[in-house]
């Protein structure tokens, strides 16, 4: 759980030093800024059959700093501030954010189905946790009632050569955002796109 976490991005330029020794100096320049806030990312599993993951980004910001100037405050604004990222999770008593205090890890003891997964966490349920973007990702593993805890164990070892069924569904949600397209917008996004394209590292990777 994070609760904010900003990116500035500067051009560096040279410039000339003031006193005795005039050489020269790199100074840089504040050029966007691009500030999230209310990010979560939660796991849960349950044996071997059932897998869910849960991450959302409450607020995205990115503002023109520095020259050129802008007469838009902001070119992408998406989502809103808000702490219900932090609901049903650890941290949620300490800002009162829900009526139970007890925790999730606690609450949900039960047993996981499919259809109730997709019925209760649905695009709107998403949203309402972090309105500007939400990812939700669930795998099952159909083991029949049948199945004892022995076969299960000789299961679990080999699952890929195993013939029992099995689905998996990701889902990405992207809540109302506004895009200001501006001739300074225009010009920030070349020049990110000419220094990606002109920077020069060695790979990672041979």
């Amino acid at each position: 759980y994070i609760k904010e976490s900003s990116l500035a991005l500067k051009l560096a330029a040279n410039g000339k030093q003031k006193g005795f020794y005039r050489g020269g100096k790199q100074c840089f320049n504040s050029y966007l800024m691009c500030k999230v806030q209310g990010i979560y990312a939660e796991v849960s599993t349950k044996g071997t059959n059932w897998v869910a993951v849960q991450a959302g980004v409450s607020q995205f910001v990115a503002s023109p700093v520095g020259q050129p100037a802008d007469s838009v405050q902001n070119y992408i604004l998406a989502g809103c501030e808000s702490n219900k990222f932090l609901e049903r999770s650890l941290f949620a008593p300490e800002y009162g954010a829900e009526e139970s205090t007890t925790p999730k890890e606690l609450r949900d003891m039960g047993d996981e189905h499919w259809d109730v997964h997709l019925e209760t966490v649905n695009e709107t349920f998403l949203l309402e946790r972090t309105p500007a973007l939400a990812m939700d990702y669930v795998y099952n593993l159909d083991i029949p009632s049948d199945v004892g805890s022995e076969d299960l164990s000789e299961l679990g070892n080999d699952l890929e050569s195993s013939n029992l069924p099995e689905r998996a569904l990701c889902r990405f949600v992207i809540g109302p955002a506004q895009l200001h397209l501006s001739e300074g917008a225009i010009s920030r996004a070349n020049t990110v796109l000419e220094l990606i394209k002109n920077y020069d590292y060695l790979p990672y990777i041979k």
